[in-house]
This record gives structure tokens, sequence and C-alpha cells, in this order.
């Protein structure tokens, strides 16, 4: 059995060749990942953890607590199953069979949560807030324990240097369906829409799984090749948990990418609060949450496509280190909300102007990220060692799932500044961790882009 000695890396490949990609289905799984990703991104804002379901927990509770519990469990669900996972499947030369389970386990939670708040609409019974956050829970952890499967996937149907792109329009398209669920959310948490609590966070709740169900089904059509360089039998467990951190050791890029990773989180953990910071500190009416989210979804129909060329053009570094320079700006603004006096500016408060722009930020931030983290660790990882390389470091960067908790604690024992005001140094931070990153340039390769470290 192979132990996970300096050997396992050196005769890794470090190149990321695209000859294993069956040209025959490629456009045809391009558009069906592209799909896969609009109609999950974007109808996923319709229950969105930190708005939509922040404001829900509000009414249901009003603790802060529980809000950056939600945030921090989104962390989570996504990571813990995959250091499992990776393990399980790296041998195996396919992988789709794992997102199949994935999608029964996502429809399932989705589907009991609507039919719990149907059942006791008349009146939610304590228990419901912990049951709601653990349903969402076992959603977001079904997602989790594909997400290693969807991008070893991913990296053997679509060339390299699409990558980006893909991810762009991906990204674009859930950005629209997203500003269309800004006037959705809108209309039904308003009076206007005639539902009543908490009907009308059942609409919203429905209506997102229904979408997200024909996003999912897209990717399960996906043709996937079998890998060629996988190896011959899993690690025992014990063993296979000393490979991470050797490749954290080893791995300067890895390394530095982790560490880029929890600044991040750090610098953006005040975003789960601005709706909260509306709701009960100036007393928004919960329609404005729908507006909010329309501003937001504007600004990544903006982003999106430069993302996307950036990547292309200038490789995934130029793309987290621009990203990581927006993040922040976030809890800058949001600390200028908290520490103006109310005044209006052309008949709007201006604390109300500053959260929305400090929510915008955080958003292009983040899918600047969303676009650049994962396509430079494919770019660096080893052909045959994406799954641990995936694995290991979304299971090392399951820490950053205890910074909203702590920071829904802070704010309710000092308030919301010295929490915004720690944000902004750690987005200084990032910015350094990040712009330390190689560079991996492209050249041209006739089935698509080899990167090169320089």
């Amino acid at each position: 059995m192979e132990e996970p000695g300096s050997s396992t890396l050196e005769a890794a490949s470090r190149t990321s060749p695209d000859d294993i990609i069956d040209p025959r289905h490629e456009k045809r799984n391009y558009w069906l990942t592209v799909i896969n990703g609009i109609m999950t991104g974007g109808p996923s804002t319709l229950f969105d953890p930190n708005t939509v379901v922040a404001a829900f927990i509000i009414h249901l509770s009003g603790s802060q607590a529980l809000v950056g519990l939600v945030s921090g469990l989104v962390m989570l669900g996504h990571v813990w199953p995959q250091l499992f996972v990776a393990n399980w499947i790296e041998p195996k030369p396919k992988k789709l069979f794992v997102y199949h389970i994935s999608t029964v386990l996502r429809l399932a939670s989705l589907t009991t949560l609507g039919l719990l708040i149907w059942v006791f609409r008349h009146d939610l019974p304590g228990w419901f807030v912990y049951a709601m956050i653990g349903l969402l829970f076992a959603f977001w952890s079904a997602g989790g324990f594909s997400a290693v499967a969807w991008y070893d996937i991913l990296s053997k149907t679509v060339y390299s240097y699409k990558r980006p792109v893909l991810f762009a329009w991906r990204q674009t398209g859930a950005g629209i369906i997203a500003l269309l669920a800004g006037g959705v959310i809108t209309w039904a948490l308003s009076p206007r829409s005639g539902l009543h609590y908490p009907l009308n966070y059942l609409f919203l709740l429905s209506l997102m799984t229904v979408l997200i169900a024909i996003g999912i089904l897209c990717f399960n059509l996906v043709v996937e090749p079998a890998e060629t360089h996988a190896i011959k039998k899993r690690r025992p467990f014990r063993e296979y948990l000393k490979l991470g951190p050797q490749i954290m050791r080893e791995d300067h890029n890895y390394r530095r990418l982790f560490w880029g990773q929890i600044t991040f989180s750090l610098a953006v953990m005040n975003t789960p609060f601005l709706v909260p910071f509306l709701i009960k500190d100036i007393r928004v009416d919960d329609s404005i949450i729908g507006m909010l989210m329309v501003v937001a979804a504007i600004a990544d129909l903006i982003i999106n496509v430069y993302w996307g060329q950036l990547g292309s053009r200038k490789g995934n570094r130029a793309v987290l280190v621009l990203g990581s320079k927006l993040s922040a700006f976030s809890p800058a603004l949001a600390l200028g909300a908290v520490l103006l006096p109310r005044f209006a500016l052309f008949g709007v408060d201006i604390r109300i102007v500053l959260v929305a722009l400090s929510l915008v930020m955080s958003r292009i931030a983040g899918s600047g990220l969303g676009v650049g983290r994962m396509n430079y660790l494919l770019d660096v990882a080893p052909l045959g060692m994406r799954p641990s390389y995936m694995g290991f470091m979304n299971t090392f960067s399951a820490v950053s799932m205890i910074i909203p908790m702590t920071a829904g604690s802070a704010i309710q024992l000092v308030g919301y500044w010295p929490v915004f005001a720690l944000a902004v140094i750690f987005g200084i931070v990032c910015v350094r961790v990040t712009t330390n990153l190689d560079d991996v340039k492209f050249t041209s390769h006739p089935n698509g882009y080899r990167p090169e470290e320089s």
C-alpha cells in the first residue's frame, strides 16, 4: 500500500493536460454544466441563508447567534463530507454516481422542510427553527458530499482554458435569475402578495426547490470519461490523513490559497449581519431584502463576464488578487453604516445605501474568488490527486465555519462596530496573502491550454 511520503507528490504529474477529455461530448458537457450552475446558483437566492433565511430566523427567534450559526453551517455542510468522499472516490475511474446520490438527498431535505412549514403554517412551534436549520444543513451537506466529484468531473469534461469563462457564464446566468428572484422576494415579503407569514417564506422555498431540481438534474446528464491517472487502491484512512499536512508543507501555492480563504472569510464576516442590522437597528421593512438582492444581482451581471475574461487572459491568480482587494471594501462600508448618524441622501437613509454597497462589494468579491479559487487549485493539483487536493483544502478551510458564529456572538456582546472594524483589517491581510500566490501562465495547446508555473 502506497503511503503518503514525498514520492507521492514528486511522482504525480504537476501539469493539467486535457487529453482525457472526449471532444465528442465536450460541447454537450460544457453547456450542461453551465445550465447546472445557472439553475442552482440563481434560484438559491430565493432562500439565501445570509438574507432570506436570516430574516426568517429573526422572526422565529430573534437570535443573532442563530443567524451566525446558519452562516457557519453553510460552510461546514459544504466541507465536512469532502475528505471522506475524496479518499473513497479517488481510485474510482468514474465519479458521477456520487452526484446521483447527492441529487436524492438534496431534493428530499428541501421537500421535507417545505412540508413542515405547510403542516405547521398556522402556528410554527418553537422547535421549528432548529428543524429548519437541521434540514438546511442536510441540504448543504449533500452538496458538499458531491462537490469533490463535481470538480473532478469538470476537470475531465471541460478544457482548462474554458473553465474561467464557463464559471463566468454560470454566474452571469445565475445573476440574471437572482435579479428576477430579488423582485420575487420583494413581492412575496410585502403585503402586496397577499401571502401571510409563513406562507410567503414557503412560497420562496418551493419555487427555489423546483428551479434547483432542474439544474441538479442537468449535471446528471453529463457524459463522464474514465480517469486514466487514478490510483489503484484506496489508502487506509489513517495513512490518508497524513497526506493533507504533507501537501500543505510541500506545496506553497496550496498553503497560500488556504490562508487566502481563511482571511477572506474573516474579511466578509460582516455580511450575514447586514440584513439583521437593517431590520433590528434601522427598522426597515422585510421587503428591503428583495431590493438588496436586486442591487447585488445587477452588480454580479456586470462583473461576472469580466471575471471569466480576466481568468482566461491573465490566469486565475489575477482573479483572486482583484477579488481579495474588493473584499476589503465590504466591511469598511458596513462600518460606515454603523458609525454614521441617521441622515437622508436624496430621501434615502445613507445607512441603507452603505449597507447595500457593502452587500454588493461582498457579493462581487465572492464571485471573483468563486471563479478563481477552485480553478486555480485545479491548475496546480497533480493529476490523479485532484480529489485529495480539493478534499483536504475544503476540510482545512472548515475552520472558517466558526467565524460567522463567533462574529454573531461578539455582536451581541460588544456591538457591530468592533467586529466590522476587525473585518477591515483581515481584508487587508487577505490582499497580502493572495498577492503572494505564484502566477500560472497558459500556453497554447491543440486541445486547450496547459498551465505552467512561472
